[in-house]
């Protein structure tokens, strides 16, 4: 390869490299403004019940696993005697 192509290649890398902050930087500012309409429109909701956004979590953390049926594999039932 010549010395040019080494520069091309470095120049095309690096170029490609600055794009990846633009898109995420871009993305963080979209976002950023949805969220703030967001709230904007529904403060009242969020004022009101941001008690339960912090106790999400917590309940999160302390309900049990083993009520909720229907998940996993169904458990064999013995044979009631009579065949």
């Amino acid at each position: 390869m010549s010395a040019t192509h080494h520069e091309q290649a470095r120049a095309s890398s690096r170029a490609s490299a600055m794009g990846r902050p633009l898109h995420i930087g871009l993305a963080l500012m979209v976002a950023a403004i949805v969220g703030f309409v967001l709230l904007r429109e529904h403060w009242d909701h969020v004022a009101g019940n941001w008690v339960f956004l912090l106790l999400l979590p917590l309940m999160h953390l302390l309900h049990g696993h083993g009520g909720h049926g229907g998940h996993g594999k169904p458990v064999d039932k013995p044979a009631s005697g009579k065949e």
